[in-house]
């Protein structure tokens, strides 16, 4: 594996529960617009005043993943001349049939008069299945003077199908992420943006993709600090165990009559209709990844392994969490205290209620989900009633976002200090249970996260937990 370069900080979030060009932006004919030269040709971006700023949409950061490309790594982006009209708003190949295979682009969003500000990537989710990078300016960020770039990448069996072997080798949208980050770290002074300052945003399944570039080892430089939402690479939910025999049944599901044998199988699913490929029940993720000549593995070892040992040590240096369900519970509960263990850097856990799924008896209710989260920082539509939460949350990201503390200092909107996470050791093991952790609710307080449930699931863990040792073969 490559030599891991630390990022600077890490925020980690959990919450509570519960490419088709699809329109070109309304343009006038005498829209203000302004052309900015990547490294693939001069694009034009158009002006909107709410706060004042451009948006570039649709920018290809690689080559169409077509054909006999479809399942590899994604290959450079091609250059042209003339000007590109930054205006489709492009999707991957979605579960309802939408989409399209050419859509590896991003979309950038920077305020009128940004130079070298703070940037914001922001990586979907969608469970691996279905998603996008978002089309709408994230008004309260662009308020904030940050630039902020929106992703496409590889969904459904297009990016996680795996054979094991080199032109399938599997975690085809995890790669698709870390060439948009190249493109990123390549482009983004161009359009204002400071490239020494990025952090990546990741919500649920794009926290975990997040947690696997960090573990690969290709975040030399791309980014310096990293907020995950609501996902966690030991979620039993993030990995794929038997990649090949899912690869085998789903093609013998749609009509096909070879045996398991991967040179035939990769034959048929170079030829498969994208709209069957996405017309499953069937769910492929990321996988740990067989070994293969000349060639980068992004997991190669389960990431329980990883998170234990010395060596990950510099993957993050700071962490907030909202924590989700005992599904989610107990598996961010247990990153953060590995996390926290392993680092220098402080680690902070938060946990997020939505007001509205409050009742009297201060009991919560319904299914508050994460993407509500991205809304308060983002949208410029509120209640009166969530203004405040959202001011909260903006604070908290501009301050981790610029000093790597969420509350350097307390002040009449963040009135407390977030206390960072201390480990505990129970002969010799790492103890998931009195963690400190920010309340985020109408007390806004300090709390200590434990309970029966972290204990008995640290137990079950350590009797029941299967290390993956299959490789993707």
């Amino acid at each position: 594996m490559a030599e891991y370069r630390a990022v600077t900080t890490v925020l980690v979030m959990y919450h509570l529960l519960e490419c088709e060009v699809t329109g070109r932006a309304p343009l006038g004919p005498l829209s203000r617009h302004r052309v900015v030269v990547t490294t693939q040709g001069s694009v034009r971006g158009y002006f909107a005043p709410r706060p004042p700023h451009y948006s570039y949409l649709g920018l290809p950061y690689a080559r169409p993943p077509t054909h006999y490309d479809r399942f590899k790594a994604p290959e450079p982006p091609p250059r042209w001349s003339g000007i590109f009209e930054a205006i489709h708003r492009v999707k991957c190949p979605q579960p309802d049939g939408s989409g399209d295979e050419n859509c590896l682009v991003v979309n950038v969003f920077t305020p009128e008069d940004a130079e070298t500000a703070p940037v914001i990537v922001h990586i979907h989710d969608g469970g691996f299945q279905s998603g996008w990078g978002t089309f709408t300016a994230p008004t309260r960020f662009l308020e904030q003077g940050f630039v902020f770039i929106s992703l496409n990448y590889r969904i459904g069996a297009l990016g996680f199908l795996s054979l094991g072997i080199e032109d399938v080798p599997g975690n085809a949208g995890i790669k698709d992420q870390v060439a948009a980050l190249y493109w990123i770290h390549r482009n983004v002074e161009k359009f204002g943006g400071d490239s020494s300052d990025i952090t990546v945003y990741g919500t649920g399944s794009g926290a975990v993709s997040i947690e696997i570039i960090l573990m690969s080892g290709l975040t030399e430089n791309l980014f310096q600090k990293v907020i995950l939402e609501s996902g966690s690479i030991l979620s039993p939910s993030s990995l794929t165990r038997d990649p090949v025999l899912l690869a085998f049944d789903f093609a013998k599901s749609t009509g096909y009559k070879g045996d398991s044998n991967p040179q035939p199988l990769r034959e048929y699913y170079y030829d498969v209709p994208v709209k069957i490929l996405t017309n499953t029940s069937r769910i492929f993720r990321p996988c740990i990844e067989r070994t293969v000549a000349e060639y980068h593995n992004l997991l190669e070892r389960d990431p329980r392994d990883v998170l234990r040992e010395d060596t990950a040590s510099g993957i993050t240096h700071s962490l907030a969490d909202y924590i989700n369900d005992v599904f989610l519970e107990y598996p961010v509960a247990k990153s953060v205290t590995y996390y926290a263990n392993r680092n220098t850097y402080p680690v902070y856990l938060m946990k997020f209620a939505d007001l509205h799924t409050r009742l009297k008896d201060h009991r919560y209710v319904g299914t508050n989900k994460y993407n509500d989260i991205l809304r308060y920082i983002t949208s410029d539509r509120l209640e009166d009633s969530e203004d405040l939460q959202a001011q909260k949350l903006v604070m908290l990201w501009t301050n981790f976002i610029n000093v790597g503390d969420p509350t350097p200092l307390t002040s009449p909107l963040l009135p407390v200090i977030w206390q960072p996470v201390q480990v505990h050791e129970i002969h010799g093991q790492i103890a998931v249970q009195k963690i400190p952790c920010l309340q985020f609710d109408e007390t806004f307080t300090n709390i200590l996260l434990s309970g029966k449930h972290l204990k008995f699931w640290d137990s079950i863990y350590d009797k029941f937990y299967r290390t993956t040792t299959e490789k993707c073969n």
